[in-house]
């Protein structure tokens, strides 16, 4: 009985496990996604990341 508890502690303590591996990696290619978005030469994107795009170089060039 007591193993059979302990089995099932184990079986639900894994699944919690991978649980937070897929929420993670969900989080990981939200954010990839979200870096493809801003990498494009969209104006209307919102840009998340501290790094200028390719966009706002070239946004900068041709207003200078």
């Amino acid at each position: 009985m007591l193993l059979l508890l302990l089995l099932l502690l184990l079986l639900l303590l894994l699944l919690l496990l991978l649980l937070l591996l897929l929420l993670l990696l969900l989080l990981l290619l939200l954010l990839l996604l979200l870096l493809l978005l801003n990498a494009l030469p969209f104006p209307f994107l919102p840009r998340f990341h501290p790094f200028p795009s390719h966009y706002d170089q070239y946004c900068t060039c041709i207003s200078v």
